[in-house]
């Protein structure tokens, strides 16, 4: 009886120590695949968190206003002889000198990177995906933001005698480490607006 009773009790200590380990296994499981794909979404959010936010969106606002105002002096028809070129879908921006204000902007808005490019970016994208063009090989942040940007069939219906375009801005931020500090850090931030360019009459 006794032998019966030692018996039973090794077997249930048996049980218990495979449930616990089944258990174990079972929930380590569990927690691996979260991770796995829980890690990875926090990544993107991080670095997402800095396209399209409040501040660069109004500041890209601001650029854009500046822009529209001086576009009557370009032609529409060099913008697009611009945009058509296969290697270089875009005008790049950063560095024009409409006049002395303009420049002011550039330096209190911390404009790092800006183009111009038809509001359908499809034709940028795959201008970044030919190898041959290198187009901001040295900035692979700038061109991942433009992968982000959802790309439309559709260019938003056009206004009276204008044509829509689209304005892509990266922005150089800087902030303090610490309260009182002079030492600073920065980080990048990015949005894109809709431009209107009067067409040619």
């Amino acid at each position: 009886m006794l032998k019966m009773k030692k018996n039973n009790k090794k077997h249930s200590k048996g049980f218990v120590l495979a449930e616990t380990l089944i258990a174990t296994v079972f929930v380590s499981v569990i927690f691996a695949i979260i991770y796995l794909n829980f890690y990875p979404l926090m990544g993107e959010y991080e670095k997402r968190e800095y396209y399209d936010d409040v501040d660069s969106v109004y500041k890209a606002f601001i650029l854009k206003e500046k822009f529209e105002n001086h576009t009557p002096t370009l032609h529409i028809n060099d913008i697009k002889n611009t945009l058509n070129n296969v290697e270089s879908p875009y005008i790049d921006i950063s560095n024009w000198k409409l006049d002395s204000s303009y420049e002011e902007l550039k330096n209190e808005l911390n404009i790092d990177k800006a183009i111009i490019t038809y509001f359908n970016i499809s034709g940028l994208q795959i201008a970044l995906d030919d190898s041959s063009l290198n187009l901001y090989k040295n900035d692979p942040d700038f061109r991942e933001y433009i992968y982000y940007i959802n790309s439309y069939s559709n260019v938003p219906q056009q206004k009276e005698n204008k044509t829509a375009y689209r304005l892509i801005v990266k922005f150089k931020n800087e902030y303090k480490t610490a309260k009182n500090s002079t030492t600073t850090d920065k980080y990048y931030s990015y949005a894109n607006v809709e431009v209107d360019v009067a067409n040619d009459k």
